[in-house]
């Protein structure tokens, strides 16, 4: 009686996933590490193959972000997205979707993540962004990492401190110097600046 065969044992890949996000300012759209709690943003994963061979590309699912396990607040995103091939330490940003969350402070970030065959296995790592330590996320086929949404109401006071002290820096120099020798030397090194930016300008063409 013929045996049957025994399965092909699994072929695993390497895939480090990164969290970032597109913030909407008044004029420009810029990428960010972190969002801002009640603002505007889109949801961006960088999928990088971590391995030394080609990643055979996998399928993104079930993208959220929440508080935590058992969170009431929950960000879910419900598209596919596909990495498709990567060669070795390549990277392809998947743009997830527009978002804005109440949430401050640290969220978590998981995804689900299935390989393009049944035979393969896909092991996930993340990156500690305060030191570019790369490590396992401890899972195959889904990631998770810990993420961070700015608070609002500390950014706006950062930003009220900071310009309390350029108004009190003026009225220093302006009790040193006088405010005729002040102006003076902002309107040169405003000149200086241009007369700078004509020459650059000039050699460019």
């Amino acid at each position: 009686m013929t045996q049957p065969l025994p399965a092909p044992a699994p072929e695993h890949y390497k895939l480090l996933i990164e969290p970032r996000c597109i913030r909407r300012g008044r004029f420009l759209r810029r990428r960010h590490d972190y969002p801002i709690q009640n603002a505007p943003f889109e949801l961006i994963l960088v999928a990088t193959n971590w391995g030394d061979r080609v990643f055979p590309g996998a399928t993104i699912s079930g993208v959220e972000f929440s508080s935590g396990e058992g969170a009431v607040v929950r960000h879910f995103f419900s598209p596919e997205f596909a990495t498709g091939p990567l060669n070795p330490n390549q990277s392809r940003e998947l743009v997830i979707g527009p978002a804005s969350t109440v949430l401050q402070g640290g969220v978590w970030v998981h995804c689900v993540v299935r390989p393009s065959a049944d035979t393969y296995v896909v092991d996930t790592f993340q990156r500690d962004r305060g030191t570019g330590e790369v490590s396992p996320s401890g899972s195959f086929n889904e990631w998770g990492d810990a993420w961070f949404v700015q608070d609002l109401a500390g950014l706006l006071q950062a930003r009220t401190n900071f310009w309390l002290l350029i108004i009190a820096l003026l009225t220093f120099l302006q009790g040193v110097f006088g405010l005729g020798n002040i102006a003076h030397f902002l309107i040169h090194a405003l000149g200086s600046f241009f007369v700078w930016l004509g020459h650059l300008l000039g050699a460019g063409t």
